[in-house]
């Protein structure tokens, strides 16, 4: 996976490059990344 922070966060999948990006809102990927070390 990779991930590209900026006004965005943009995450792919490295294996399968061809798929494109996700792209996050800065909120949205706080959220997330709370979410991840809340269950850590």
């Amino acid at each position: 996976m990779e991930v590209s922070e900026g006004p965005s966060t943009l995450v792919r999948d490295t294996q399968n490059r061809p798929l494109g990006h996700i792209d996050y809102s800065a909120r949205a990927w706080t959220v997330f990344l709370r979410g991840v070390k809340s269950h850590v």
